[in-house]
């Protein structure tokens, strides 16, 4: 298996006859209702099967980081990238778990015999990647998938931090997210927060995440998931256990967006990635 980072940026045509880039939309099952996603394949040149990333949105998930997608694609990548329930035309309704776990069906849906040999996903190389709430999404979705490949969080949005440092609580999230996302019941998605913020607190998944791949990105100029509190915490107990995993972690000098960034992090998640399966 290759990968070429060097084509995150470069346009690359097949040969007559070879299958081009593609991308297809799919409904993932998830506890009796569907993730509506779709899925980038390279084009025909690569050897399959090829590693797979699972791309987790942000809350409530207006940005989908496509131009990461797509990059990642070109260099070899088959690339994941799922809605949330309650959104984006999936189906169900939103809660912080139930994003959990719909990630976490997402992995298994990509690893499953039909899926594998459809897309041509070698199951041994699936990772999670995403940004802010997607980010603390999948760190947490990680703590019940040993067996991935790796994970990007790309400033993790930590919810205690919400509850245990500021005094708009969930409000500052609700109101920016109430008008797009379904909920079960008035007043669910606060209430799930309420319950379930210091189990997901980034920190305490240190014992499920110590041996696995990591690489943490952050902005240090990042005030709405600064740094020093959401990542942190975490990477000090990271860096003080010894263990044989690459794990790293990246600040560039970008508020939360990366919107100034986005070749730089693009880099930094291909060539990353890419490192895991030199020889």
């Amino acid at each position: 298996m290759k990968l070429f980072p060097d084509r995150l940026f470069r346009d690359v045509i097949p040969p007559a006859g070879v299958a081009f880039a593609d991308y297809t939309g799919v409904h993932i099952p998830v506890e009796g209702t569907f993730l509506c996603a779709y899925v980038m394949t390279p084009d025909g040149t690569y050897d399959r099967p090829c590693p797979c990333v699972i791309l987790c949105h942000g809350f409530p998930g207006f940005y989908k980081n496509d131009d990461i997608a797509q990059a990642l694609c070109r260099m070899g990548c088959v690339v994941i990238v799922p809605g949330c329930r309650g959104g984006w035309s999936s189906g169900g309704f939103y809660s912080f778990t139930n994003y959990i776990t719909d990630i976490i069906t997402a992995a298994h849906w990509a690893c499953s015999p039909e899926i594998v040999q459809t897309y041509g996903i070698d199951p041994n190389s699936v990772f999670l990647s995403g940004h802010s709430v997607g980010g603390s999404s999948a760190l947490n979705a990680a703590r019940q998938l040993p067996w991935l490949k790796g994970v990007i969080a790309i400033a993790p949005y930590d919810l205690s931090y919400l509850f245990d440092e500021t005094s708009c609580g969930i409000d500052f999230l609700l109101e920016i997210g109430a008008g797009v996302l379904r909920e079960e019941t008035p007043g669910a998605i606060q209430r799930n927060a309420m319950a379930c913020h210091r189990n997901l607190a980034l920190e305490q998944a240190f014992d499920d995440l110590k041996e696995l791949n990591l690489l943490l990105i952050g902005g240090s100029q990042d005030t709405i998931a600064p740094p020093e509190k959401m990542i942190s915490p975490l990477w000090a107990k990271l860096r003080t256990h010894n263990s044989a995993a690459v794990q790293n972690y990246t600040q560039f000098p970008s508020d939360h967006d990366f919107c100034s960034f986005r070749i730089s992090l693009i880099e930094q998640i291909g060539y990353w990635i890419a490192s895991l399966f030199q020889s």
